[in-house]
Formats: structure tokens, sequence, C-alpha cells
């Protein structure tokens, strides 16, 4: 980590100085310990807008145990609409896939737009966002979860990202304004713009990042088709190469991207198959 990022880091801990975040609820079970908080630095409330929700649900796996130097490897993700964090956690198997693919992350997912049709992913799309809200989960961990071994000011390590529907939004802006590097983004059935942002990002560093997506072919599902294209050719630009698969079964790939093609129900996309845990297991999270 070099001085410019060190000071970076360190002036998003101040700005978060004096906002006091809530622990609401905590819940354990065989797969780990589930945390709701109400967050300062939650994608919202955010200025004018509606949704005032400013919710994270955050799940440490049982026997979790951070790195020696104390960073924080997270699995960040972002629902769809007409949906929150919580069901989305719960409908998709979002704890026990992370479980099943035995990576060593915590699995954060901030509360965008309740139950609306609406992509916004409030102040996460200010630069920076998606940092102050994972800097602040992980001082929350430091107390609440001292087994995990949060120690210190260890700041932020392994990061991946996964949007299903219109969760994309959320991923496009943690890829060009989050503030952090991202390893990897899972795009399940999402993608519904900002082709160019994801191409950019996965061209900046081609050999170190991957980008899967997920989506279902035919007329039924004409704009994440129609956009598919657009990412295609976003990525034929930079000359980046794509794998394409049929099928449903994430497979490891050689490729910067993988396109996969399913027949799985909308809402069910991260979840049959195994697809959001099979993208952990072959993504850089330790």
């Amino acid at each position: 980590m070099n001085n410019a990022h060190v000071l970076f880091m360190a002036c998003l801990v101040l700005a978060s100085v004096g906002r006091a975040d809530e622990l609401l609820r905590r819940s354990a079970d065989a797969h780990g310990t589930t945390l709701v908080y109400r967050m300062a630095d939650a994608p919202f409330p955010n200025g004018r807008s509606r949704f005032k929700d400013d919710t994270v649900l955050v799940f440490v796996p049982t026997g979790f145990k951070a790195p020696s130097g104390g960073e924080l490897h997270a699995a960040v993700f972002f629902h769809g609409h007409f949906d929150t964090a919580e069901n989305a956690t719960i409908q998709k198997a979002l704890r026990e896939q992370l479980v099943k693919s035995g990576r060593k992350a915590v699995l954060v997912v901030p509360q965008l737009a309740t139950n609306a049709h609406d992509s916004s992913a409030g102040k996460l799309e200010r630069n920076g966002g998606l940092a102050r809200l994972l800097l602040s989960v992980r001082k929350r961990l430091v107390v609440d979860v001292p087994a995990a071994g949060l120690k210190g000011d260890g700041g932020l390590g392994t990061i991946v990202v996964a949007g299903h529907s219109g969760g994309f939004q959320g991923a496009a802006c943690a890829v060009s304004a989050g503030g952090v590097p991202i390893r990897a983004v899972a795009l399940f059935d999402a993608m519904y713009g900002f082709s160019a942002r994801f191409a950019r990002w996965l061209a900046d560093a081609p050999k170190e990042r991957r980008l899967v997506h997920v989506f279902r072919p035919g007329p039924g599902n004409a704009m994440v088709v129609s956009w598919t294209g657009k990412l295609r050719g976003a990525l034929a630009y930079h000359k980046l190469a794509i794998t394409d698969r049929s099928g449903g079964r994430y497979a490891p790939f050689d490729t910067p991207a993988l396109f996969l093609e399913t027949t799985a129900p909308h809402s069910d996309v991260p979840r049959v198959n195994d697809l959001f845990g099979e993208f952990l297991f072959y993504s850089s999270l330790p």
C-alpha cells in the first residue's frame, strides 16, 4: 500500500468521526454470526431521496479469522428491485453459499432502495463511498466480533462485489468510484447499463481482475440481452477476451471475462447451482 493510498484511507476514517453507528440485531447459528447495523455510511438516507433505511447486514462465518495484519476481506452483495438486504440474503442463501465456498471473507449486504423499482445506490455513488462503508463495518466488527481478529488499523484487504438485477448500479459505482480496488465482479442477470464502466475497470488490470456476467438469453429478457451486446462490444474495444458458456454451471476460466447463459428464474439466478458461492470460490478471496 503506497503513501497516497494510506492518506486516502485515513481521510475516509476521519470523515466518519463523530457519526454513531448502531447494532440493531444479532443472531448466530452453525453458519456464523449475522449482524444488522444502522450506519452513517449506508447508502441511504441520501440528500432528498425518499429512501431512508440506513441498515447494513453483515455476516461473519463461523471460524472466520482475519490475516495477521488485520485486513478485512469482504464480499459485497447489491440486491435488486422490490427487495431488501435481509430478504435477499435469505432467499438467495448468500450466507450458506459463502460458508460452502470456504473463503475467509465477511459478507456485506447494504440496504439499497427498499422494495422499490429503483437502482439508486445513494451515498455509494459518491467517490470513496464503498471504502467508507467497509471501513465502518470493520470498525464495528473489531468490537462486536473480537474473535474475527480485525485488530489495529489493518484496513481493507481483498474485496469482491456482486449485483443481482437492479444491483448493477451499486456494482458499477463500486468499480468506478468505490475508493477501494475491486478484484472480481459478478453480475447476476444484472446488465442494465454502465457497460463502459465495467470494461474500463477490467481493462485497467486484466490479469488481476475477473468479470462474471450471468444472464438469461431470449426475447423475454430483451433489455439484459441488449446490454449484454453492449458489454461485449465494450470489452472488445479494450481487446479483452471472453469465455462463453451455456448450461448455467460455473467453471474455471482463464480469460478476463465469463459470459454464462442460464435458464434459472430471474430471482433465483444467484442461487441456482450455487453460482454466488462458486463465484466466491474461484475469486481471489483467500
